[in-house]
Order: structure tokens, then sequence, then C-alpha cells
């Protein structure tokens, strides 16, 4: 059972940050052209952690 969870939580986060690797870089030229603010930056990196723990703690409650 322990094995299948930290799978589902490997799994989840990878669904979650699979755009941010793939493209990274027309993400990296975007942000070049238009620079975003620090706190931006980490409000949606921390959001998208966020997101992918709560959902591996739903995994782990069923």
């Amino acid at each position: 059972m322990k094995r299948n969870i930290i799978l589902y939580a490997i799994f989840i986060t990878a669904i979650f940050f699979y755009p941010v690797f793939a493209h990274a870089d027309k993400i990296g030229q975007y942000f070049a052209v238009n620079p975003l603010p620090a706190p931006f930056a980490l409000l949606g990196i921390g959001s998208g952690l966020l997101i992918a723990a709560g959902l591996t703690k739903n995994l782990i409650k069923t």
C-alpha cells in the first residue's frame, strides 16, 4: 500500500509539473520578454505543490 501511495504522489506531481518542464524553453522566452515579479512566481509554484499535496492526501485517506 505504501508503494502505491508513493507512486500516486509522484504521478500527481508529474501531471502538475509536466507542462513546466516540457515547455521550459517557451516559458523562459516569455518571461525574458515579460518579467514576472517573484511573489507571483512563488505563488504559482506554491499553489501547484499545495494542489498536488491535497490530492495525495485524499488518496492516502481512501
